[in-house]
């Protein structure tokens, strides 16, 4: 079985024009607007058939004529085919919105590479064995600053929170050297 993804879904019930997409299902399955287009047919068959009557009189262009029977038989639709039209419209459309606001993998590959970038030259000027967890932590936080807006509060939780993590971090690297 498979899983589902629940970012994914969330996103698709929360979009404005998922309510109409599951209206143009429901119309789909029960067939509503099926009916509708077959009339439409009818109506195209009834005008090529007019059309085909005039083929044997002398005043009408016969290059004309085919031309014109050849749009109406293939302006038909089959009996879902507009509604199926309609759902994959209603559906690229709702994916196009998500896929902006969904991360994208390549942004946040820049992003750690401009972090690491910036810390890294944040700390060139500092001799390696003066640079401290509490000073690699305020570089990191100059990065998440010109990235994140945050009031002091919010700063101080997060630079606790990025050297706990390098505490961590650096306890890991002494036990495996």
């Amino acid at each position: 079985m498979h899983k589902i993804d629940v970012d994914v879904l969330n996103r698709l019930l929360e979009h404005e024009r998922f309510p109409h997409f599951c209206t143009q299902i429901r119309n789909y399955f029960e067939g509503e607007m099926a009916g509708g287009y077959m009339s439409r047919n009818v109506l195209l068959d009834y005008g090529e058939a007019k059309l085909l009557g005039l083929k044997d009189n002398p005043d009408v262009n016969k290059g004309e004529l085919k031309k014109d029977v050849d749009l109406i038989q293939t302006s038909k639709i089959g009996e879902n085919e507009a509604d199926i039209e309609k759902l994959k419209n209603t559906i690229l459309l709702i994916l196009r919105d998500i896929k902006k606001e969904f991360p994208n993998k390549r942004d946040s590959e820049v992003a750690t590479a401009d972090a690491v970038q910036m810390i890294s030259s944040d700390l060139s000027g500092i001799p390696p064995k003066e640079v401290t967890e509490e000073k690699v932590a305020d570089s990191a936080m100059k990065y998440v600053e010109s990235v994140i807006p945050m009031d002091a509060k919010t700063r101080f939780r997060m630079r606790r929170f990025v050297l706990f993590v390098l505490k961590i971090f650096g306890k890991k690297r002494q036990a495996e050297d």
